[in-house]
């Protein structure tokens, strides 16, 4: 689904109440999330949140601050921590503790909960790997039997070295389309609930006047 399409003209009398909600939040996301759209070239990023609906508490969109010491869920806090380790050193920051995890997909998104588009504000930074849909599933399967780095056997340890030179900070849109696991660092974001988001009139006002802004 592609962001591009804009308002310029609305006769509110005409226009469904959606509408107007809608042009509300693209101006925003317009004015908020610049460096997002530019390097999306406007494609949706999505995200699963549990309780999703007690989280937005009846509003139309929420900002939210991601947390700085995300403890894994299954993942074993070994490997959690030595991917960290190897994020800080070749990116700058410990990918894994402190990155919001989205993806293009919106199905792999709602594995972990109910569907939400995320929208970055301000500068951030990613971390994706080509060869990475879901860290915890694609890493080696035998790490899980050991509780170090030290412990583990020379071959699964390679394994997992040559999944973690795969990883890039480059080419946003692609790790998009390729419907990679991006990892992403911001101070904020917006969460848009999927039942505006892929609502046929987010950034699509039929009837009405508007431009196409195309990012790609």
């Amino acid at each position: 689904m592609k962001f591009k399409n804009y308002l310029i003209e609305i006769e509110k009398k005409d226009q469904p109440l959606e509408h107007i909600r809608n042009k509300t939040i693209i101006e925003m996301l317009e004015k908020d999330c610049k460096q997002f759209l530019k390097e999306s070239r406007g494609t949706f990023i999505w995200r699963g949140v549990k309780n999703l609906q007690s989280k937005m508490g009846g509003k139309d969109y929420i900002k939210i601050k991601p947390r700085i010491n995300r403890q894994p869920t299954d993942t074993p806090l070994y490997i959690h921590k030595y991917v960290d380790k190897v994020f800080k050193e070749k990116f700058g920051w410990p990918a894994r503790s402190e990155g919001v995890f989205v993806t293009g997909e919106k199905a792999r998104a709602r594995y972990f909960g109910e569907l939400a588009s995320v929208w970055p504000i301000g500068s951030f930074k990613f971390v994706w790997s080509p060869s990475v849909r879901d860290f915890t599933v694609d890493m080696p399967t035998d790490l899980v039997d050991y509780e170090s780095m030290d412990e583990l056997p020379v071959g699964a340890e390679i394994d997992l070295i040559e999944i973690l030179e795969s990883y890039t900070n480059k080419d946003l849109l692609q790790a998009i389309r390729m419907n990679k696991e991006i990892m992403i660092k911001c101070k904020e974001y917006y969460l848009i609930p999927s039942w505006i988001s892929t609502d046929p009139s987010f950034g699509v006002f039929r009837g009405s006047q508007f431009v196409l802004k195309d990012y790609a």
